[in-house]
């Protein structure tokens, strides 16, 4: 069983196997359904990897990936380095050849990949994106530092200037709609971050930048 067109991308560490087994049982009971997709799951380390794929051997179909990121850092981070979402780029970056990528977090479960193509399709030609004011500072400072991290790669302040004249971060957007990255967009993404450059982007990102602000900044922009 495989699929070449959509694909989710899963963070998770050791801690989280548990999590993690019952969000791929999901995608098993789908999968007997006839409902396909392939999962990206990226995990801390090259030992995690085979930590849990001993412990879990079903998990080891076609439809599952699972990348090491210590690969791209070569050292390892914590949650306040922004790890959660390397993860999920670099599970992206690893494998561009989907039309649709969707990050979720492993303490989550599939309800239904039925017509899971189609609904991508229809969220990323939407060209919307849903948000509401905000006052928790905690949320405030999510959408400041994604935008910082997202403009700290451009290359003139008029560029700079832009982005976030065209940007709302008074808006919390961070699932209002469903994480859907587009091939063409996020590999437009991931060279405007030129996330080849590992030490660049490591040393700017953190853990209130998440992925899919950033994402729907980007396409804002």
């Amino acid at each position: 069983m495989t699929c070449s067109n959509v694909a989710f991308v899963v963070p998770c560490w050791k801690k989280d196997f548990l999590y993690l087994e019952c969000l791929l049982n999901t995608f098993l009971r789908e999968f007997n359904s006839g409902n396909l997709c392939d999962a990206i799951i990226v995990m801390s380390n090259k030992v995690e990897v085979d930590d849990f794929l001993k412990n879990y051997p079903r998990f080891k179909i076609k439809n599952f990936k699972f990348e090491s990121l210590d690969e791209y850092t070569q050292k390892e981070l914590c949650k306040e380095n922004g790890i959660i979402n390397i993860k999920k780029f670099y599970g992206i970056y690893k494998n561009l050849e989907y039309d649709y990528y969707i990050p979720v977090d492993s303490e989550s479960a599939i309800i239904s990949l039925e017509k899971i193509y189609e609904k991508c399709k229809i969220e990323d030609i939407s060209k919307k994106v849903y948000g509401s004011k905000i006052s928790r500072s905690s949320l405030q400072k999510i959408n400041s530092e994604s935008i910082k991290f997202l403009t700290s790669f451009c290359t003139s302040e008029k560029e700079k200037k832009l982005i976030n004249s065209n940007i709302d971060i008074s808006l919390y957007t961070f699932w209002s709609n469903m994480p859907v990255f587009e091939n063409k967009k996020i590999k437009r993404l991931l060279k405007f971050i030129r996330f080849d450059n590992q030490k660049e982007v490591l040393e700017k990102i953190n853990w209130y930048c998440f992925d899919h602000i950033i994402y729907q900044y980007y396409c804002l922009a």
